[in-house]
């Protein structure tokens, strides 16, 4: 006797779950080698926090942490300001501020790099 549904119910070819070409197949959360390039790059692009301290302390009036964590317009200003004595004075006070705001800063840089990093190589970061 024949399988009464094999004769109604033909099963069509299911589609593949992905396009071969389009999207790189799903990994089980395998890193792929695009992944490890981006994550690479950031790694090599990223800023220390603790290398913001560290500028802070040694040349914390003069805007250098700053510098570092790409606050270009408020670093020169505070390496304007600095200039005079009564400048140096705000710029000591503006620079004791700034312990508190380092972390914040850097991982604002930070992120914005790890989104160029990872869209240059067609990842959402």
């Amino acid at each position: 006797m024949s399988n009464p549904m094999s004769e109604h119910s033909p099963v069509a070819p299911q589609p593949p779950a992905y396009a071969p070409q389009a999207m790189t197949p799903p990994h089980d959360g395998a890193v792929t080698q695009n992944t490890f390039l981006a994550q690479s790059a950031y790694e090599d692009r990223k800023k220390s926090v603790g290398i913001g301290y560290v500028l802070w302390f040694f040349f914390g009036a003069f805007g250098a942490h700053r510098f570092y964590l790409k606050q270009t317009g408020t670093a020169v200003a505070m390496l304007v300001i600095s200039l005079t004595l009564v400048g140096l004075i705000v710029t000591a006070i503006w620079a004791l501020v700034d312990a508190f705001l380092i972390p914040g800063m850097a991982d604002r840089v930070n992120g914005e790099i790890k989104r160029d990093v990872f869209g240059r190589h067609g990842i959402a970061a």
